[in-house]
């Protein structure tokens, strides 16, 4: 039994059509991107949306973003995930069943919360794995963190399927990437979240997004990797914010039972060039 996944990310959507972000119309690049995968999204088991999917925040922007995937016949197989950029509380708005699906393990009790401060929040079955996803989001920063309940969560429920592999979808990387700006920018105090990892053998994928560009790296037998953003891309080596002359895509992920494979899929050309500036 196999499960092809895949991963959306970094959407940076604008309620007002034609918004541009660094010389990118967001929506119409998505739009390309989601015609571009058209036949395998078809098909696949899920679609995960690792965050930054509003960059204005808006209610209205991530209601657009449901009617869009509505439309194509997608919005069941989707997953989402916050992002810096995001709101959970449009998030959970727009999409309801496409958030919190703790179907593996309840989501962890965080009653001195508000709504809003709730983590976001998946554990689901996909062709014989697991996929657990965790809520990096601080409200109004870059950075980002795994809080503690999440965290032990996340390790109760590896212990609880110690046989099952299993895939970790978040926004921020959870170890430093070799770009300065962006790990500046990165997961707060990740060792907590390292050690859980590296206690769960069975864990064999950590999938991210939030650097803007196809990125892996190894650590013990778990591969860490991120997607392509579906707009703007980042260079991976700088010291300074730059940017890249590559076009959007995606990240597709074929799990097996016992291997998967991945490859990141993009459009054709790069039709919206990044502003220089």
């Amino acid at each position: 039994m196999t499960a092809e996944i895949l991963q959306l990310s970094d959407l940076h959507l604008f309620c007002e059509a034609g918004t541009l972000l660094r010389g990118v119309p967001t929506g119409q690049s998505l739009e390309q991107v989601l015609e571009l995968i058209e036949e395998r999204a078809a098909r696949c088991e899920r679609i995960v949306l690792t965050g930054d999917l509003a960059h204005d925040e808006l209610p209205a922007t991530y209601l657009q973003l449901r009617e869009r995937l509505t439309a194509g016949n997608l919005l069941e197989k989707c997953l989402l995930l916050p992002g810096n950029h995001d709101s959970r509380t449009g998030m959970r708005a727009a999409f309801p069943r496409q958030t919190d699906r703790c179907e593996l393990l309840p989501a962890p009790r965080c009653d001195s919360l508000s709504r809003d401060e709730q983590p976001v929040l998946f554990a689901v079955a996909a062709g014989g794995w697991h996929l657990w996803g965790l809520d990096s989001h601080i409200p109004g920063e870059v950075c980002g963190r795994v809080s503690d309940p999440v965290t032990d969560w996340l390790e109760e429920g590896l212990q609880q399927h110690p046989e099952v592999p299993a895939a970790i979808f978040l926004h921020h990387p959870p170890v430093v990437t070799g770009s300065p700006w962006l790990d500046r920018l990165g997961l707060l105090e990740p060792e907590r979240l390292l050690a859980v990892l590296q206690a769960a053998p069975q864990v064999r994928l950590v999938c991210c997004g939030h650097i803007h560009q196809d990125w892996g790296t190894v650590r013990g037998t778990t591969r860490i990797l991120s997607a392509p953003s579906t707009c703007v891309q980042f260079s991976g080596s700088s010291s300074t914010p730059e940017y890249e002359h590559l076009p959007p895509g995606v990240r597709l992920l074929d799990l097996g039972p016992e291997d998967f494979s991945t490859r990141t899929l993009r459009l054709p050309e790069l039709r919206f060039p990044p502003d220089p500036a």
